[in-house]
């Protein structure tokens, strides 16, 4: 079962793999190598390097807002569709190699990238026209375009990786989607809108304003990420010390039952005791008959039940019994009597 699971999700990667690589292919040759220009290179060079490694995470829910998303986005909207899809296959190589060594995860890391860039290019190309024309629009214009950009991508990218976790965990789309992807939105939605920004920054301050506003954004950046680590200490400490407690309540409980069953026993060894010494009491310790005490006991009882009526007490004697008992000793006595009783 395992090895038919492997065998499904590789060749779901393979197929994604070819897609993807038509995809490129396509890109290559419709992209104008005479729009590579130094702010092309630079954006390219600082997406390898930087953007994949550079994530914030998003408190109380499974997301992370990454740079990468932001520089591909930036990238369609100054150079075009082509040009955000050769990036994102460059970047997807590059975050493929730091999380496998593995060919094929590489390539699939790269292809489901391309394939998800293609998509939402030729969506939002379909409904809004060119990408580098955007910025001459109306800001109506602008933020409809850059949030179909957001929620395209999102749809392609977390679709694309739901069905490989549907293949590789035997779940349905929809609960792999629900439960991995469905709060990933706003990663796109963040980077669509920061690299709207940026790109009618650039268009009227250049370059140098992006040199300017990046150790900003740096210091932004590592400032919320000390904020989190204080913030995830704090729940650390909080969850060790509630953990203790559990443990301690726990201890406590068993504890408890510990001391409820040793109770418990020692009631039934009470009762126990309380029987044998009753039966004691009122039993003859050789033949296990009732005794004088019981006798006793019976016959008070009935005449204080019976005060107004008559009744009779009839007595039975063994002949001869002392003779046994006097000359062929008590346990032959003893033997009789359980002789008589089982009679």
């Amino acid at each position: 079962m395992q090895l038919e699971t492997e065998k499904r999700f590789d060749l779901y990667r393979r197929i994604i793999v070819v897609f993807g690589v038509a995809a490129l292919v396509y890109a290559v040759r419709v992209f104008p190598t005479s729009r590579i220009d130094m702010r092309f290179l630079l954006l390219t060079v600082i997406t390898i390097l930087v953007s994949s490694r550079v994530s914030v995470r998003i408190p109380r829910i499974n997301a992370n807002v990454t740079v990468s998303d932001t520089f591909i986005f930036l990238m369609m909207l100054l150079y075009g569709g082509q040009a955000g899809m050769l990036l994102a296959a460059t970047e997807g190589l590059f975050a493929g190699i730091r999380i496998s060594k593995r060919p094929l995860t590489v390539m699939f890391n790269s292809a489901m990238m391309v394939c998800s860039t293609f998509f939402m290019a030729v969506i939002v190309r379909f409904f809004f026209g060119s990408f580098v024309e955007f910025r001459a629009h109306d800001w109506s214009f602008l933020t409809a375009a850059i949030g179909t950009m957001a929620l395209a991508m999102y749809a392609a990218n977390t679709i694309l990786s739901s069905i490989g976790v549907s293949l590789k965990e035997h779940q349905s789309l929809w609960l792999a989607w629900r439960n991995n992807y469905l709060w990933l939105s706003i990663t796109y939605i963040v980077g669509a809108a920061v690299a709207g920004v940026l790109a009618g920054t650039i268009d009227r301050a250049g370059l140098s304003v992006f040199i300017i506003v990046t150790p900003i954004v740096a210091i932004v950046y590592f400032t919320y990420q000390r904020y989190l680590d204080d913030v995830r200490a704090t729940a650390a400490q909080a969850e060790q010390a509630e953990r203790a407690r559990a443990e301690a309540a726990e201890r406590h409980v068993e504890e408890l039952n510990v001391h409820i069953a040793e109770q418990k026993r020692i009631s039934a060894e009470l009762e126990k005791s309380k029987e044998h010494f009753r039966h004691a009491a009122f039993h003859d310790a050789l033949t296990g008959l009732p005794n004088r005490a019981m006798f006793s006991d019976l016959l008070v009882g009935e005449i204080s039940a019976n005060s107004s009526s008559e009744f009779a007490v009839l007595f039975l004697d063994l002949d001869g019994f002392k003779n046994i008992n006097d000359c062929l000793g008590t346990p032959m006595a003893t033997s009789c009597l359980f002789h008589w009783r089982n009679d």
